[in-house]
């Protein structure tokens, strides 16, 4: 059973890190195993807190959501390039879910496996920095975005953080930081709902009892943690970079081999 401190704790670590990047299903695992809950005990709440990110980022991006709709359809050359741009870079998360969801279960199960992948993505921040340009190019194409989801795809493994990958993916691709961000959170939208989507199919199997009040405090508090992260990341990749998460993510990392394994 969850209690509401659990709830709302994990609620806001939901919120906070499904945007920031620092993998967000890397930091449930390591909630659940603070918290001593068994697996399985989430699948109710996992689908509560995913809606409440979903809702969070929907209402942030309400005005850009709405030009997309409305540029689609009147055929406007460049939401159009957007739209297809989102899914088709959404494409390759679902084929990776769908051939590989036994893994990526499996990978949920360790902690291990969540702490080895938050080293790999501060190192891969480390690169992607080193390795982006000053020279931006910030058309949108469709290449780009099918490259971006391929990033987005290995964030399946918990303890890559969706967010940074896609991020650090467009900067690769010369996008400048505010563009390459936007993009990311536009992605998230069919991403997030996906996870809710697969989560929801386990919790329909389930016979977890629903806790009302618990879940619904958890859910608030995704939903307003997450629309506050979303705020404070956009402003602060138009000057800062992937250094201090990255830094964050390698030394969480070590000290869990030290602590937890």
């Amino acid at each position: 059973m969850l209690s509401y401190f659990e709830a709302i704790v994990l609620g806001i670590l939901q919120g906070i890190t499904e945007f920031f990047p620092i993998s967000s299903s890397g930091h449930l695992v390591l909630g659940e195993q603070m918290f001593g809950l068994e697996d399985g005990e989430f699948f109710y709440f996992n689908v509560l807190v995913h809606i409440a990110t979903l809702v969070a980022v929907l209402f942030y991006f309400r005005k850009q959501i709405l030009k997309l709709i409305k540029g689609v359809l009147k055929r406007d050359p460049e939401q159009l390039r957007l739209f297809w741009a989102i899914v088709i870079g959404t494409i390759p998360a679902v084929l990776a879910a769908l051939l590989f969801k036994d893994l990526i279960t499996e990978a949920f199960n360790s902690t291990s496996i969540v702490l080895k992948a938050m080293l790999v993505t501060g190192v891969y921040f480390i690169f992607a920095e080193m390795y982006s340009t000053r020279m931006v190019d910030d058309e949108l194409t469709v290449k780009r975005g099918f490259i971006i989801g391929v990033a987005q795809a290995f964030a399946l493994i918990p303890g890559i953080s969706r967010s940074g990958s896609t991020l650090a993916m467009g900067l690769m691709n010369k996008l400048d930081r505010v563009k390459a961000a936007e993009f990311s959170f536009l992605l998230a939208i069919p991403a997030i709902a996906g996870a809710g989507v697969f989560t929801a199919m386990d919790a329909a199997v389930s016979t977890q009892t629903f806790q009302y009040g618990e879940y619904f405090a958890g859910f608030i508090a995704a939903l307003f943690s997450g629309y506050f992260s979303i705020k404070v990341l956009m402003k602060l990749y138009e000057k800062h970079s992937l250094y201090w998460f990255a830094g964050y993510l390698i030394v969480l990392s070590i000290i869990g081999h030290i602590v937890i394994l």
